[in-house]
């Protein structure tokens, strides 16, 4: 019922009486709003919690990787598959000391169904010798790599003990060594436009191929050096000085092909160290020969030698490496 408002009636007694009643219909009218604004607010918190824990995963990072053996190949690019690849055979060898620094090697060992893959038949020849480099001369920079050492090289001479104490390092023909190895794959890895020697020594003068002095790296010229080394046997003595002479002589008559360098392999007993130094120093005076050091060590006695060739091989320019065999 409405009240009627008169004269004798003070206005802030109507407006009093209707208070409660203006207040209860506007909560009526508000609480919908209340409640609409609520949920509103709770589907947003919904909403960002959800944005917050599915954010994008961050990508993943390489921390190393490893490079591609030829320059200019892509790391997606598909593998290299030469019909020339070796997979050397292990056999049980004797337990020797780790040295620091030094390159871990097991000894290989071939049957005669095996020695195809190293590219020597029972004959002396090596038919498949060149299959191996024929996926990788295409390389644009000419490089040599002899037991780990090596770099950029467009003539290369191996020097190489031929003395009894590396009877087990070389082998023989139908056994072949764990050095005897390493040089076919070396050499086999050479492209046509390096040019290479192989000398053996002992005592006496040195067994050379080619006699003449350096030769092209062709397929041609491997066969002939796998035929040669079939038929090195270790013999008494340890004097690289000859081998050196020659060594050095050759790559003096030699032309084209950047960056000479010289490998000389030893398991240094009864090496002359005193005169080898001064030999040296004399022979490459010029420093324009690059010396690389291998040092192939089959008992512990042998680290004597390690410091004195180490620092010959750094003051001609050089790398040493210790090959340990057996391990």
């Amino acid at each position: 019922m409405n009240r009627v408002w008169t004269q004798d009636e003070p206005a802030s007694a109507v407006t009093a009486a209707s208070l409660p009643s203006r207040l209860r219909r506007g909560a009526r009218r508000a609480a919908p709003w209340a409640v609409s604004a609520g949920v509103h607010a709770a589907v947003a918190v919904v909403l960002g919690a959800a944005l917050m824990f599915t954010a994008a995963e961050p990508p993943i990072v390489v921390a190393d990787g490893r490079l591609a053996d030829l320059p200019g190949r892509s790391l997606d690019a598909p593998p290299i598959e030469p019909s020339f690849q070796t997979t050397v055979p292990q056999v049980a060898a004797a337990e020797v000391p780790a040295v620091a620094g030094a390159v871990a090697l097991d000894d290989p060992a071939a049957d005669s169904e095996d020695l195809g893959l190293i590219g020597i038949e029972a004959d002396g020849t090596a038919p498949g010798l060149e299959l191996d480099v024929a996926a990788l001369a295409a390389a644009p920079i000419p490089r040599a790599d002899f037991f780990g050492a090596g770099g950029t090289a467009g003539r290369i001479v191996y020097v190489v003990d031929g003395s009894g104490s590396m009877d087990n390092a070389l082998g023989t023909p139908d056994s072949p060594g764990p050095v005897r190895w390493e040089l076919i794959r070396s050499i086999s890895r050479l492209g046509p436009d390096q040019q290479f020697q192989l000398i053996f020594f002992t005592t006496g003068r040195p067994k050379q191929f080619p006699d003449g002095g350096l030769i092209a790296a062709t397929d041609d010229a491997k066969r002939r050096a796998a035929a040669f080394m079939a038929g090195v046997r270790p013999d008494v003595g340890t004097d690289p000085i000859p081998a050196l002479r020659a060594a050095f002589a050759s790559l003096a008559a030699s032309r084209g092909g950047d960056g000479k360098v010289i490998y000389l392999l030893t398991d240094g007993f009864e090496l002359d160290h005193r005169r080898l130094i001064e030999a040296l120093a004399t022979m490459n005076a010029g420093r324009d020969v690059r010396l690389h050091i291998v040092l192939y060590d089959e008992l512990p006695e042998t680290a004597r030698s390690g410091s004195t060739l180490r620092d010959l091989a750094e003051r001609h320019g050089g790398q040493f490496q210790r090959v340990l065999a057996g391990q």
